[in-house]
């Protein structure tokens, strides 16, 4: 598959520049690090285990080798030196292209290259040329990752004989409202009332993935649901006893004259106290974890972190920020602590004061 850019505007929206392969564990590489003598015996089999991978950056090697801080900081400098990788980026008038890993190793290519590209162009021409390798790209989608080249526009149109005309725009948008998406559509599609252009949006494109995303989010529903259930019937487990411990107490007050009315409203006042001080000390204390998985998420390593990579996802589970979602979880368990609330209510108004005070 071959897909043309604008060098300069795709840094902002994908940045290809940044998943250039920059290092790579070669057999060459290896025996390079062993005649060097300057890393140990649990470095070597690590890098071992991963040879032929290729990283974008250091952190992701560090990642896969489970060094640890010190190991790190002494032996990745020399890794380096036998593994690094010149891969460069296109220019906005470059005739060369980037190649995907994953192909780049089914071809055996590498920078300073040249591929034969041949297939069919405009109006059913015949489309060929001979372009050089200015890098090799890691995408993190393995199935683009095994079929990809990356070439500018310029190149792409004359390659295919479609000078002056594009075939696809990707447009970005910094909201994920589906509302926001569907109102852009409708206004870019307003801007090209030919027929033969259409505009979608990325689940008309991709439905399957959509569907997917919307069956999990249900069964997090369903899973949200049982944990509300839980917590209703803990906070109202407690009611119910704090209501049957304090029955000969609420006897003794209305027996001395507190009206039930009054006796409710101090009941009430008490369990929203009691409510509202729970809430702040779940907000504060859940504060901090949130904070600090927002800046330092929970990086995934090895054959798990190789799944993910192979899902098209970066393999790190990071925390959402403060919003909507967090504060809504302190709304539903008030609205619970308020029902749980109704039961001593309704036990103080058919409280009788002798059975009370015998109790």
């Amino acid at each position: 598959a071959i897909v043309a850019i604008d060098p300069e505007l795709e840094r902002k929206f994908t940045d290809p520049a940044g998943k250039l392969v920059r290092y790579r564990f070669t057999p060459g590489a290896l025996e390079k690090m062993k005649e060097s003598g300057l890393l140990s015996e649990k470095v070597l089999s690590a890098v071992t285990a991963n040879i032929g991978r290729a990283y974008s950056s250091t952190a992701r090697m560090e990642l896969e080798l489970g060094l640890s801080q010190s190991e790190n900081e002494i032996y990745i400098p020399e890794i380096l030196k036998f593994s690094g990788e010149s891969n460069e980026y296109l220019k906005n008038d470059d005739d060369g292209i980037l190649v995907s890993d994953r192909l780049a190793g089914y071809l055996k290519v590498s920078k300073g290259d040249t591929v034969v590209l041949m297939g069919q162009g405009y109006h059913g021409a015949s489309a060929a040329g001979i372009f050089p390798v200015r890098g090799i790209i890691k995408i993190p989608a393995s199935e683009l990752d095994s079929r990809l080249v990356i070439m500018t526009i310029p190149a792409a149109q004359e390659f295919f004989g479609a000078e002056g005309k594009i075939t696809s725009l990707a447009v970005n948008l910094t909201s994920k409202s589906g509302k926001i998406i569907r109102k852009v559509r409708n206004e870019i599609k307003s801007l090209f009332p030919d027929s033969n252009t259409s505009v979608k949006t990325w689940y008309e494109l991709n439905p399957v993935l959509y569907q997917q995303i919307q069956g999990d989010s249900q069964s997090g529903a369903a899973m949200l649901g049982l944990l509300y259930f839980i917590i209703f019937f803990g906070i109202f487990g407690t009611v119910l006893m704090m209501v049957a411990e304090r029955k000969r107490e609420f006897g003794v007050l209305v027996a001395i004259g507190t009206q039930k009315k009054k006796l409710k409203r101090i009941v009430a006042f008490e369990m929203i106290m009691l409510g509202i001080t729970g809430l702040l000390a779940g907000l504060i204390a859940s504060a901090p974890l949130v904070i600090y998985f927002y800046y330092h998420p929970i990086v995934l390593k090895g054959d798990l972190a190789r799944l993910m990579e192979d899902y098209g996802w970066d393999p790190v589970m990071p925390a959402a920020w403060f919003g909507p979602y967090f504060y809504w979880q302190a709304v539903v368990v008030a609205l619970m602590v308020l029902i749980a609330s109704m039961y001593p209510m309704r036990q103080i108004g058919k409280l009788k004061e002798i059975e009370a005070l015998r109790s």
